[in-house]
């Protein structure tokens, strides 16, 4: 039998309990008629970063490619930012980037 320290039980219920509230959030906010997927944020992020294995493993996954951040950019306009071309073409194929 293992114990937790009252420190990490505490991290532990902390994360549990941001993860509910996360939950809950996503919930309510589509039952308001807002679509909320996290794939779509996590593919911006992931081209933002330059990390090519994440877009194409989020792309294959369904995430929209059109998806656009608060700031109004797109996956395809933070990988450009960056001169990841590698990044604009995969995203490309998936029908993320139109011509400006």
């Amino acid at each position: 039998m293992t114990t937790k320290l009252p420190l990490q039980r505490a991290r532990a219920l902390t994360v549990a309990g941001c993860v509910l509230v996360a939950l809950a959030l996503g919930g309510f906010l589509f039952a308001q008629g807002y679509q909320v997927n996290l794939l779509d944020k996590a593919l911006y992020e992931a081209a933002q970063r330059g990390d090519s294995a994440a877009v194409i493993n989020l792309l294959d996954r369904g995430a929209n490619p059109q998806y656009r951040s608060a700031s109004g950019e797109t996956a395809c306009d933070a990988a450009e930012k960056i001169d990841r071309k590698d990044i604009v073409h995969m995203i490309g194929i998936y029908g993320g980037c139109t011509a400006k």
